[in-house]
């Protein structure tokens, strides 16, 4: 019997359900800066930067565990889901150059996403299972299709409605007389 514990406990462990995940990536693709000066009503001025980036956020994962003596359902499936999107952040630049964040001008636009949940508790018990080799060939097309969809109006979306956005939320909330873009 003590020879069999080890290979008893080998089993058990092998046979637990958990994830596995295959991706979990956050991938800047564009990044543009505008650079601005801040006058203050006291006088006083800054310089101060805005930094856009586009981002693609993918994430793959697969749940579950396949039939085995103990386990007799195969209740593998995979999650997955792409999105995209674009981040402000504002930073005072110092004399030196180095960039001092300001917290309060951070924010987030977006996200566009697409996304997969796992089979339903019904399909799995008749059968039909998902593991993520199935999707990784749709999991990467649609990777691509969302980075070229936020490659393509990026600058658009920046000019329209982010920057003008952006410049009006700064003016208001370092309390600035005026804000200028240099670039």
């Amino acid at each position: 019997m003590k020879k069999l514990l080890p290979i008893i406990v080998l089993i058990f462990f092998a046979t637990v359900a958990n994830a596995v995940v295959r991706e979990d990536s956050d991938t800047v693709l564009k990044t543009v800066e505008k650079t601005y000066t801040v006058q203050y009503p006291s006088g006083g001025s800054d310089n101060f930067i805005y930094v856009f980036t586009a981002h693609l956020k993918a994430y793959m994962a697969q749940h579950g565990e396949s039939s085995s003596w103990k386990h007799p359902v195969d209740s593998r499936r995979c999650n997955y889901s792409v999105s995209s999107y674009i981040l402000r952040e504002g930073f005072y630049v110092t004399g030196s150059g180095k960039r001092v964040p300001e917290g309060a001008l951070k924010k987030m636009y977006g996200p566009k996403q697409w996304r997969r949940k796992g089979n339903t508790i019904f399909e799995q018990v008749i059968g039909k299972h998902s593991p993520c080799n199935d999707y990784v060939g749709d999991f990467n097309s649609i990777k691509k299709s969302i980075s070229r969809s936020i490659l393509s109006t990026f600058d658009a979306i920046l000019l329209q409605d982010v920057i003008p956005g952006s410049e009006a939320d700064a003016k208001s909330i370092l309390k600035a007389s005026a804000f200028t873009r240099t670039n």
